[in-house]
């Protein structure tokens, strides 16, 4: 079973590792993962970050560590707010 691995931004950033549950029970976990609707948004080095999709109009802070790793990939600013989730390219979830 794959790891994902999530990133809080409340006032500590805090990575937590957990395994994905079977398939009737993924999307719950992830929308509470990211504190909503889900939005992936794929890194071009086969990383997956699956954020929340309305993060900017409840005003969720700055995730400082996913809007690095997207920023790069895409050479432009590219900030990204809330609780993220990370994973593999090509996992299911």
């Amino acid at each position: 079973m794959a790891k994902w691995i999530t990133v809080e931004t409340r006032w500590l950033m805090d990575a937590v590792e957990f395994e994905m549950p079977p398939d009737g029970e993924r999307l719950e976990l992830l929308q509470s993962k990211v504190e909503g609707l889900i939005e992936p948004v794929y890194l071009r080095d086969g990383i997956v970050l699956i954020c929340n999709e309305e993060a900017r109009l409840y005003a969720l802070p700055l995730n400082i560590v996913a809007t690095m790793l997207a920023s790069k990939s895409f050479g432009v600013a590219y900030p990204i707010y809330g609780p993220v989730v990370f994973c593999k390219d090509g996992e299911e979830w």
